[in-house]
Order: C-alpha cells, then structure tokens, then sequence
C-alpha cells in the first residue's frame, strides 16, 4: 500500500511479481491489488468511495490509514488534471471531482497543496495558473519523438 500512495505503481508491480499465487489471493494482498486497478484505469472515484465508505471494507484496520493518504495522492492526481485542462473551475465542479464536502476543505486543500492557484471566494472560482505552464504545439520537436518512437517499437520487435 505504501507504494500505491507514493503513487510508485511500477516498483509496486515489481513487487507483485515476487509474491506467489496463492498468496495473491490474501484480503491483505487482494485489496491493494484493486485499488492498483483503479489508479490504473482512472477510476478515482471507486478509491475515493472506498475511502470513505466503513472500514469494514478494509481488510484489516490498519489499511485505514493507508486509505486516507491515497486519497490524497487520488486528489492530488485530479487536482493537476484539472488545473491542465481548465483556466478555472467553480467551486462547486471542483468540490464534485475532488470529493471534498465543502468550500472550506477546499480552500484548505488548495492552500496546503496548490499555493499558486487563485481563489475568487467572491465569485466560487478557482483560476488555475497553467497558462504559463502550457507548452504550445510548435515547441514540442514531433519529428524527433516520432524518431524515438520508432526506434523504440523497432527494438521491442526484436526483444519479442
């Protein structure tokens, strides 16, 4: 679990790989399992609901604490999403897509997490800095990761 929240998901694969089959099928190991499934496929609201669902889903009490801290890596992960695909977002869009209860626990998140965002509690705006972030179309070298790509998909042929 300590590496799903450290949002290390190749050295948690890694470490799946050691662990016998039999032992696969353990609550304890079967748990972090799914919840590699989720952040794998984008399904943030499935740990976010198992996060604040009863602790009689965990498999063992101590998961709980690991439970709170991926709900931080899963709002993390929305937060950078959403603050790459909007110039701003209400306040009420953002409290649905971060599964926060009110605008006071997302100003804390924003102030704890993301200083540089802008927030307009007259309007209920979140104005996102990434503008500046953003990278325009004619800076990305196409031709040289085309190359790469290439070249990747010529020596993986060759490794198989």
């Amino acid at each position: 679990m300590l590496l799903l929240v450290d949002n290390r998901l190749a050295e948690f694969h890694c470490e799946l790989e050691a662990i016998p089959e039999a032992v696969l099928s353990a609550p304890a190991v079967a748990f972090p399992v799914r919840m590699d499934q989720q952040l794998l496929v984008g399904n943030y609201d499935a740990i976010l609901e198992t996060s604040r669902g009863p602790a009689a889903n965990l498999p063992h009490p101590l998961f709980s604490v690991f439970m709170a801290f991926i709900t931080e890596t899963v709002r993390e992960n929305v937060a950078l999403s959403a603050e790459a695909a909007y110039e701003s977002l209400s306040f009420s869009d953002a409290l649905e897509m971060l599964m926060l209860d009110n605008a006071a626990e997302l100003v804390q998140f924003a102030q704890e997490f993301h200083e540089e965002w802008n927030l307009d509690t007259s309007a209920q705006r979140i104005f996102f800095k990434s503008g500046e972030k953003k990278a325009s179309i004619e800076s990305i070298p196409r031709r040289k990761l085309m190359e790469q790509l290439v070249g990747y998909a010529t020596e993986l042929e060759r490794i198989v």
